[in-house]
């Protein structure tokens, strides 16, 4: 049987040099790997798979895992994921799975990505106990302020003026690999829209309602970091960027707090986070120290 590998790779899957793999596996190779969405495992797959590997591990429940992930698993099942980041309210957390499933646990603790500036504010975010400086290894562990700016928090009188404030400051700075994150697909198009009518050229991903029949939009390039990409804090999972912008960080922006928190920690440069009105409470523990806020009318 032939396999085929999906190969839409960023620019960033050339950074990584941390250990060297010498056995001849490239990504390049078109004859031997294939991504396999769940959704095929669940309707289309028959036949057990020898190696299955599951990301985002937590946003599926121990239901899934043991009534239609595991009769296909062949020789080995390995997951991945972080319970902090977990966006399905369905889902399961990493230990839950763990100790249902009586899997050995390993722990993936170092951070390349995060600087510490953004990590001490991504950490006040949760409320549960999360450790994102111990082992901070992004820059050599030399991310710390003032070699990385802290995040920005700004205030503005209305939507539009943060949307401004988002446009003037990505043409006054140059910023290049930019993502505007926003809570759900309506915001995606409004951000898209204002930017499209001001000549700006963008990268979004969007469905078009929420009942079948709707429609995907996706023009992502993640190659192309000259565009803006415009994203649902859920579909910026996994993804990092330079800069990244958070509007609508406003008290009536009912997301989730761990959904709040993966948008908050995308970047790894920065980060600016902006709201009108009140300001949400996920940000109520953050301490002033680790942040610059500003106020523009």
């Amino acid at each position: 049987m032939d396999y085929k590998f999906y190969s839409a790779f960023g620019r960033r899957v050339s950074w990584f040099k941390e250990v060297p793999y010498l056995s001849g596996f490239s990504v390049t190779n078109t004859n031997k790997f294939e991504l396999i969405p769940s959704g095929t495992i669940y309707k289309q797959s028959e036949a057990k798979i020898d190696y299955l590997i599951i990301d985002e591990a937590q946003d599926f429940n121990i239901l899934d895992y043991q009534g239609r992930i595991i009769p296909h698993k062949g020789k080995s099942l390995s997951l991945f994921g972080d319970s902090v980041q977990q966006m399905n309210f369905k889902g399961s957390s990493i230990d839950e799975i763990a100790n249902t499933l009586v899997y050995k646990r390993l722990s993936l603790d170092y951070n390349y990505r995060l600087p510490k500036t953004i990590a001490k504010v991504a950490q006040q975010i949760q409320d549960v106990n999360v450790d994102l400086l111990t082992n901070n290894m992004k820059d050599g562990g030399n991310s710390d302020y003032p070699n990385y700016p802290k995040p920005i928090v700004t205030k503005y009188s209305s939507r539009e003026k943060e949307l401004e404030g988002i446009l003037n400051r990505i043409k006054m700075e140059d910023l290049d690999d930019v993502a505007i994150l926003v809570p759900d697909e309506s915001d995606v198009r409004e951000v898209n829209d204002f930017l499209n009518q001001r000549g700006v050229n963008t990268q979004v991903h969007y469905r078009t309602g929420n009942v079948v029949p709707f429609r995907t939009v996706n023009t992502l390039d993640f190659s192309n970091n000259d565009l803006p990409c415009i994203l649902t804090y859920y579909a910026a999972k996994g993804s990092e960027f330079d800069n990244v912008f958070v509007p609508f960080a406003n008290e009536a922006n009912t997301c989730k707090r761990n959904a709040f928190y993966v948008a908050c920690t995308r970047s790894s440069r920065n980060l600016y986070i902006s709201y009108t009105g009140k300001r949400t409470s996920f940000l109520k523990d953050v301490s002033k120290e680790n942040i610059v806020e500003i106020e523009n009318n």
